[in-house]
């Protein structure tokens, strides 16, 4: 479909070259020209991204990376138009080009199992919430002797460190109160004692619902574009650098973790 559509419109540019072919008939004059000139139909589009949501999934990410790319150029006004930038993003994350992503304003990427995955069609098929397995592992005293690390790090190394307090579900927060406000009490005490600046993410400031979540605790890639403007316009307003480079920046963001 794209190769043909291609072909169609390289030759209507040939053929309005020469108008004797075609008996320089108006009609055939202004079909051409809106070949031409038009954007292509929408199943054309289509298939462009999904060509690059094809390379993608079969790990051809610099591929998938030039198709999204073509894809934003030729089809500005596209619905699919925020998707492709977004797994433009997901492509420059996979072939670690961390500050290329960031330069370019596409954000927090999600693991590519979630990008897709929706909590709400989740909750809709199911009465009972599964428990969070992983729990334990990431109760926050397991990690302050790390955060402490890096934090001295950061001193060290003349960096400011900005800890991102990610956004989780409302089912998962009911599901263990007493474990996310330890986590609080704790977040606070860092914040207080070693002088953090810490960016509270909660998904009702974000504008996060269920629909911008895979599970209860990872972002989709709706949450995901939805977190990044967000985070976007905090750090402006902070007058933060926007271009962190490779040397400096090598975190991807896990959720919030109680």
């Amino acid at each position: 479909t794209i190769t043909d559509f291609a072909k169609a419109k390289a030759d209507a540019i040939q053929l309005l070259k020469q108008p004797q072919k075609f008996g320089n008939d108006p009609e055939t004059r202004t079909r051409l020209e809106a070949m031409v000139k038009n954007a292509p139909p929408d199943h054309v589009a289509r298939a462009t991204f999904y060509v690059g949501v094809l390379n993608y999934e079969g790990g051809k990410f610099s591929e998938a990376k030039g198709r999204f790319a073509d894809f934003v150029k030729q089809y500005p006004q596209a619905a699919l138009r925020n998707e492709a930038e977004v797994r433009f993003g997901y492509c420059q994350v996979q072939l670690k080009e961390y500050a290329d992503a960031l330069r370019g304003g596409r954000g927090y990427a999600p693991s590519k199992g979630f990008v897709d995955q929706r909590y709400d069609a989740v909750k809709a098929t199911s009465s009972t919430l599964p428990p969070f397995a992983f729990l334990n592992k990431y109760k926050t005293g397991s990690h302050l002797k790390y955060l402490h690390k890096l934090i001295d790090w950061s001193n060290a190394n003349d960096t400011q460190l900005i800890l991102l307090d990610m956004p989780v579900t409302s089912d998962l927060e009911t599901q263990y109160p007493e474990a996310f406000a330890e986590y609080r009490k704790r977040l606070f005490e860092i914040e207080r004692q070693r002088g953090v600046t810490i960016i509270r993410a909660h998904r009702d400031i974000v504008g996060i619902t269920d629909a911008g979540f895979a599970d209860t605790i990872h972002l989709n890639g709706i949450g995901a574009k939805v977190l990044s403007q967000w985070l976007r316009h905090r750090l402006d307003e902070r007058h933060q650098p926007s271009e962190p480079n490779d040397d400096r920046v090598r975190a991807q963001a896990g959720g919030s973790r109680p």
